[in-house]
């Protein structure tokens, strides 16, 4: 294809108000005199296409007869014209031919690595290629021989990549002229990906018109750059002169601070703009979104700019989330991840634990179907609380051995057929076995659409890979195919003609704003860190640069591209775009500029962040001085009443009322004078009906009761199905509790051999469905478990023996004994009391009619696996043995008048036991448990991290008070409670 053409003209420009009207407005004019015609505006990206939209409403020009292209879109176009049919390689095609081509070559240590991650090297492959370097050309010979094998794989598979179909676009011969009229706009030196397939496309039109800004970079690429058109077209860039540049406010700031050493031209004086500094990124948002408010209120507002370094920052989804809130018009160029429909978030379930398949991620995916599929509700709550017991015998969340132990013992058959409907995949298949079973899931989900393509992108594959793949490299693969990453936003963030954007630098520095705000301003965004992948070096990279350069047409001195390269951007090449960009977007603001940093970055845990260097330097420009912390310090509550003041001016109450009411709760908590009331894990008012809990619940109230509010008001508790260690303890008492019970109601106690006989064959038949369903799943039994096991029959023998030795007051004995609805007649204290109690024995047989029961002694006994405090009355009111004096208390309220509370403790020879009148005179105390349980505020109090016992379980987001304070409260609220 000849590269000269004699309709073309190159123009550069300093402001976009003289590209405007010298150059695009014209343009569109001209395109209204002949709207049949062929005219295409190209922008390097859609913020882009949106802005001179915006200008062309404003200047109430119309578009007919153009249309607006992306390089993306401009490619397809041409693709078309050259029958180019072959797919485009999609990105998760590119990993997994990688994956298969380095498992060809596993035997050195970087095609090993490269097998799980394989990205790094696709990315190489990517800027290598583009660049118009054959893969045979790379200087390693370990990564080239990598990239020869994985280009063999995409010859193979019939599968073109972006610079491929660009290299066949270009080699071909020009056909008749594709495009009449064409205007290529706001592409610069960072654009190297489009620089190909832009330059073909101008050889494709009649008329062509280039439009460059003159950023005014004395680096390198940037003359390439220009002087790669200037030689691709045989002509020279004209400079669009114009009347003396606008006065703009924070010109001589931009200057002052990209030029330290340079004088400052005359003109405006250095205007320093709003900086704020905040805690937190939601903190940061809550700022952006007063400002924003504060700027649409200026008359001078024309556009609002919201910029961000790059995509991707916690911060962009803040403030997109604070402006969708408040209903304000706006354009999120960004947008976020879309969870997507039910299907998708199924499917998601599943990958994960596919990737990772133990029972926390299968209770997961069986919790995403439970919303899916309402007709299969039981059965699925039937199987997650199986597999919870389950996990609580086999001591292991591996799925497999769990799978294979609820296949030997559920009775039900309903639930045995959802496991064998629902089987993992296996580890390593064949490519048609992956796909078969795939389509057979998505078939099964009601996701009949994705079959389809999964079929089609599966054949183009299959040439290539030939030998069985791991689950894991096809799982990953599948995601991309067939649940591809999409970003969007609510109705208020896609209006492109709204006053407010949200965008990233490189979108925005090529438009026109007249307010702006520029946020997160760290160190690590602004500009970055200077990165470039490993596997490609920076001195590699200017060797190949230097080697693709040749001559251009202005001679000795001025550089351009060979035909068929492009230049490679080094890391320290893009940070130093981003620092231009970061002054041209400041000198280009034509009324108001604001910049915010946060101090804490909540990705890392709440760490402390860097300012950026850019910030500093604004700072620096305008005082002089470098700022220190004391300075950000100082901006930062300055800020503060700055924020509240805007959002007060704007009479938006919202986002200030969340504020208020986050402050008066964080105050009311730590006040040391005030009892606890709503905002401390209380009731408003009374409940009305009595609070009823269990007797062990009772005492999770009195030892930490946040966590028993969590736990048994709002019914909200921890998954402990992530954690062997977690249930080790909890299920040996489970099992120690389990074997010693008696299955009769009431029954002579049998004599000690015979007891421990009938608990130790509860013991094995749990030790060989374990061990079978270990076995099914090709492993042996875990030495871990068997220890704890053979510790349980310890302890049962334990007990049975501590119990056998009593004499005359366990003769007769009651296992698992449920309490009642009937145990509180008011008769003692009116507190609502329910649970199971361990054993109660007597010396005479149970009579347990009403008018039987106070002729009859009982004892409370309760079976203790792990350590407790001493059993007395003055530990009570810590919390310690209150469940087993509530059983006794229920026991009493039966009509029972001679109660004895007796504790089996693991280490002790025999049973540790108390009368229940020696707590009945603690009156006052089960006075105030009463006064609990009618107005429902259970308060808080003690330590919430400890390394040495259980504080409770709370959220991962909870704000905990210190502990001397909430022991002040407690005593405040709860003085008969009080030690």
């Amino acid at each position: 294809m000849d590269a000269k053409s004699p309709n073309v003209d190159l123009w550069e420009y300093a402001w976009f108000d003289q590209a405007w009207e010298r150059i695009i407005a014209p343009w569109f004019l001209d395109c209204l005199k002949s709207p049949h015609q062929k005219n295409i505006f190209l922008s390097p990206s859609t913020s882009a296409t949106v802005f001179i939209k915006n200008e062309l409403l404003k200047a109430n020009i119309p578009a007919i007869g153009v249309e607006f292209c992306t390089p993306g879109r401009i490619r397809k176009y041409l693709r078309a014209i050259y029958s180019l049919n072959s797919p485009m390689a999609l990105r998760e095609d590119l990993h997994l031919l990688m994956r298969t081509a380095a498992e060809e070559l596993a035997h050195t240590p970087f095609a090993a690595a490269t097998q799980m991650q394989p990205d790094e090297v696709v990315q190489v492959y990517d800027q290598w290629t583009k660049a118009g370097w054959p893969v045979a050309s790379y200087p390693e010979e370990e990564i080239r021989l990598l990239l020869e094998r994985f280009q063999t794989k995409i010859d193979a598979a019939g599968v073109s990549t972006v610079q491929a179909v660009d290299q066949v676009i270009s080699e071909k011969q020009q056909v008749d002229i594709s495009f009449d009229r064409f205007l290529l706009w706001g592409f610069s030196w960072r654009h190297w990906d489009a620089y190909t397939i832009a330059r073909i496309a101008v050889l494709h039109a009649q008329n062509t018109c280039i439009c460059f800004e003159s950023t005014g970079d004395v680096v390198d690429v940037a003359a390439v750059w220009k002087g790669s058109w200037e030689n691709a077209f045989g002509s020279f860039a004209e400079v669009l002169l114009g009347d003396k540049p606008p006065l703009r406010p924070y010109l001589n700031l931009a200057h002052k601070a990209a030029f330290p050493d340079r004088v400052v031209p005359e003109g405006n004086a250095c205007v320093l703009p709003d900086i704020y500094v905040s805690d937190s990124p939601d903190k940061e948002a809550c700022f952006v979104l007063g400002k924003t408010l504060a700027f649409l209120a200026d008359p001078t507002c024309d556009r609002v700019g919201i910029i961000v370094a790059r995509e991707k920052l916690v911060i962009a989804r803040e403030i997109a989330a604070s402006l969708e809130g408040q209903s304000i018009p706006h354009f999120n160029h960004l947008g976020y991840n879309d969870s997507g429909e039910m299907p998708e978030m199924i499917f998601s379930a599943w990958c994960a634990f596919q990737d990772e398949p133990f029972l926390k991620q299968w209770d997961h995916f069986l919790e995403s179907l439970y919303r899916y599929y309402p007709e299969k509700k039981e059965t699925i709550s039937k199987l997650r609380k199986g597999f919870s017991q389950a996990f609580r015998e086999v001591l292991t969340d591996d799925f497999e051995v769990l799978r294979a132990y609820m296949l030997k013992c559920s009775r039900s058959e309903e639930c045995t057929q959802f496991l064998e409907d629902w089987p993992l995949w296996p580890k390593i298949a064949s490519w048609d076995v992956f796909v078969k079973v795939a389509s057979a899931f998505c078939e099964k989900i009601s996701w009949e659409n994705k079959v389809a393509i999964l079929q089609e992108r599966s054949d183009l594959l299959t040439k290539a890979i030939l030998k069985p793949v791991q689950r894991g490299y096809f799982q990953n693969w599948l995601k991309g195919i067939i649940m591809p990453p999409k970003r969007t936003s609510n109705v208020t963030g896609q209006q492109i003609f709204a006053k407010v954007h949200l965008l990233t630098a490189n979108e925005a520095v090529s438009q026109k704003w007249s307010h702006l705000i520029l946020v997160g301003m760290r160190q690590e965004d602004w500009p970055g860190e200077v990165k470039d992948a490993s596997l490609l070096s920076e001195a590699c990279i200017y060797e190949y640069n230097q080697k693709a350069l040749k001559q251009g047409l202005h001679g000795e001195g001025d550089l351009c591209l060979k035909e068929g390269h492009r230049w490679m951007m080094s890391g320290r090449e893009r940070c130093t775009y981003l620092q231009r960009t970061f002054y041209r977007l400041i000198r280009n603001v034509t009324q108001k500029l604001a910049l915010t940093f946060s101090i804490k970055n909540q990705a890392d845990g709440g760490g402390e962040c860097v300012p950026s260097e850019l910030l500093l330097q604004i700072v620096s420009a305008f005082s002089g001085k470098v700022p220190g912390p004391e300075v950000f310090r100082a901006i930062q509550e300055a800020g503060a009443s700055n924020l509240y003041s805007i959002i007060n001016d704007k009479k938006d109450q919202a986002a200030l009322l969340s504020l208020d009411n986050t402050r008066i709760a964080y105050a009311k908590r730590r006040d040391e004078e005030r009892p606890f009331d709503e905002f401390s894990f209380a009731f408003k008012t009374p409940p009305g009906a009595l609070v009823r809990l269990s007797c062990k619940a009772w005492e999770d109230v009195l030892k930490y009761p946040a966590s028993a509010w969590y736990r048994h008001v709002l019914k909200l508790k921890r998954n402990n199905l992530d954690s062997e260690k977690d249930i080790s303890s909890m299920v040996e008492g489970l099992w120690v509790h389990d074997w010693i019970s008696l299955k009769a109601f009431s029954q002579k106690r049998p004599d000690a051999e015979l007891w421990l006989k009938l608990a130790c064959e509860k013991a094995e038949v749990v030790r060989g469905r374990v061990t079978q369903a270990y076995r099914s799943s090709g492993r042996s039994l875990p030495d871990i478990w068997a220890e704890r096991w053979n510790a349980s029959k310890r302890i049962v023998a334990h007990f049975v023996a501590v119990l056998g030795a009593e004499e005359g007051c366990c003769s007769y004995l009651i296992s698992e004994y449920d309490i009642p609805e009937n145990c509180n007649d008011k008769r003692f204290y009116d507190i609502q009391l329910h649970g199971r109690i361990d054993l109660l024995a007597s010396a005479k047989p149970f009579d347990l009619k009403e008018s039987s029961r106070s002729e009859n002694s009982v004892s409370v006994v309760d079976f203790k696996t792990g350590n407790m405090d001493p059993f007395t009355a003055k530990n009570l009111k810590k919390g310690n043995a209150l469940q087993l004096v509530l059983y006794g208390l229920a026991i009493r309220q039966l009509g029972f008048r001679d109660v004895s509370l007796c504790l089996a403790k693991k280490n002790n020879a025999t049973l540790e036991t108390q009368k229940l009148e020696v707590f009945l005179d603690e009156a006052a105390f089960f006075k105030g448990l009463e006064n609990l349980s009618i107005t429902g505020i259970f308060g808080d109090r003690g330590d919430k991290r400890s390394n040495f016992s259980y504080t409770g379980d709370y959220p991962i987001a909870s704000l905990f008070v210190d502990s001397e304070i909430l022991e002040k409260k407690w005593a405040l609220t709860n003085p008969l409670l009080v030690e």
